[in-house]
């Protein structure tokens, strides 16, 4: 099975593939499960069991997926020395504008999944 993710709301571990079982909504024949966190209660996606499935490996892939919108991007919570030291080097640059300083600490952040791709 999948590893779950740390809660994307309160950074918690404690997350659980078969937090929370059911049916769906207006189908009391398909059985339902999700992924959640056990400290704060959030909640993944309902995905449907699949016949002679536990359904966690597709809970946890629900879990796992985190959207991003588009000209967005997902940062650390504290700043990493790199997001640190770019805004440092920006302001040496130039005049001490905040949007500069936030757009090159953006840029510095580490990318999901540990990919290089900065934007």
């Amino acid at each position: 099975m999948s590893e779950l993710l740390p809660c994307p709301f309160c950074g918690s571990q404690d997350t659980d593939p078969a937090f929370s079982r059911g049916y769906a909504k207006g189908d009391m024949t398909q059985p339902v499960i999700a992924a959640g966190c056990m400290s704060c209660g959030a909640s993944g996606a309902d995905v449907p069991v699949p016949d002679h499935s536990t359904g966690y490996e597709q809970a946890a892939e629900a879990w796992n997926r985190r959207h991003v919108p588009e000209g967005w991007q997902c940062v650390p919570v504290a700043a990493t020395r790199e997001m640190v030291e770019a805004a440092h080097a920006e302001y040496e640059g130039e005049a001490y504008l905040p949007n500069g300083l936030y757009r090159a600490m953006i840029q510095a952040a580490p990318k999901p999944g540990g990919g290089d791709d900065r934007t």
